[in-house]
């Protein structure tokens, strides 16, 4: 027990300033109608000179990779085996398809950009599956990513910027298309990043689109699990270990809640909650992921997140165009 004490000790300064710059960005993001994560991240990189704080590291440390990971593990209840069937297999076949196509691009160009690999795929990670959510789980599992942090938050930016761009843009676009319901809503989930931002562009336009663009979107969240298993055991490998693949305690817990949200009607306040609870958790840890950033190192990154992020994104739209029209 006063171990446990201690060590909350330890962590309480660190904690407190990222849970202090978190309230902030909700501020902020609810006084201007924005994302709060760029605020967050923004507020924590304005203020990443207090990291050099003895006292505050520990917690900022503990922010940006244990909590980071519970973040992670609780999005498992958002994810249900009943969205593939309300969207349809053949489209849902699609869209892992799309999904892993812009996996090996984003990787490619990424590499081609002068990125090691892990950064690289966590890129392409954040546009392929689901934004920043995407680059943050898989950025906790790479151990490589430890001192990538600043590219890390790089990609989180930019890939929130650019779901924002394709909120307002995107419903324009397959408008002028003249694309009914189901090919808006396809083309909006199959391609904007973020999920709130997938919301905000399919409801702007009907419900009908609304419902289908996120159906779509829930598909790509749903091969996160997935990918996390098979970097999980890629990971085991290549660090030499024998015997029986352990998969981080995280990715276990996160496939677990898929399964109990696909095999238990689950209370909408239950899910809500986690939810909401899960979003929060990664606005405190993209705060103290901004805090332990080096500004100078995302600088001299910006321009390749934004070579590499938006390239893989005009291929994701172009071909989630191309796939709904045939489709439907």
């Amino acid at each position: 027990m006063q171990k446990l004490i201690e060590t909350t000790k330890g962590l309480a300064p660190g904690m407190g300033l990222s849970v202090v710059i978190c309230l902030a960005a909700l501020a902020l993001g609810q006084r201007y109608g924005a994302p709060v994560m760029p605020f967050a991240l923004l507020l924590g990189i304005a203020m990443s000179f207090l990291a050099e704080d003895p006292k505050i590291r520990p917690g900022l440390e503990f922010a940006a990779s244990s909590l980071l990971k519970i973040g992670v593990a609780l999005l498992g209840l958002r994810i249900t085996t009943d969205t593939i069937a309300k969207l349809g297999y053949e489209a849902a076949l699609v869209v892992v398809g799309l999904l892993v196509c812009t996996v090996f691009l984003g990787l490619w160009i990424g590499r081609r950009a002068g990125w090691p690999a892990p950064v690289a795929l966590v890129a392409a990670s954040a546009v392929s599956i689901c934004g920043a959510s995407a680059a943050l789980a898989m950025s906790s599992l790479l151990p490589a990513m430890k001192q990538y942090r600043s590219q890390t938050m790089t990609i989180v930016l930019t890939a929130t910027a650019l779901s924002t761009v394709g909120m307002v843009a995107y419903p324009l676009i397959v408008d002028a298309l003249g694309f009914d319901f189901h090919q808006q809503g396809f083309v909006l989930g199959a391609s904007i990043h973020d999920v709130a931002q997938v919301v905000g562009a399919g409801y702007s336009v009907s419900d009908d689109v609304g419902e289908m663009a996120v159906l779509t979107k829930m598909i790509r969240v749903a091969m996160l699990p997935v990918i996390l298993l098979i970097l999980s055991i890629h990971v085991a490998r290549s660090e030499g270990k024998a015997g029986p693949i352990t998969l981080p305690w995280f990715v276990v817990v996160f496939i677990a809640l898929a399964i109990l949200a696909s095999a238990v009607s689950l209370p909408a306040v239950l899910t809500e909650t986690v939810s909401h609870v899960s979003r929060s958790i990664f606005y405190v840890s993209i705060a103290a992921i901004g805090l332990l950033s080096n500004v100078q190192e995302i600088f001299q990154s910006g321009h390749r997140a934004l070579t590499v992020l938006g390239s893989t994104t005009v291929f994701l739209l172009l071909s989630s165009i191309l796939f709904a029209a045939i489709l439907y």
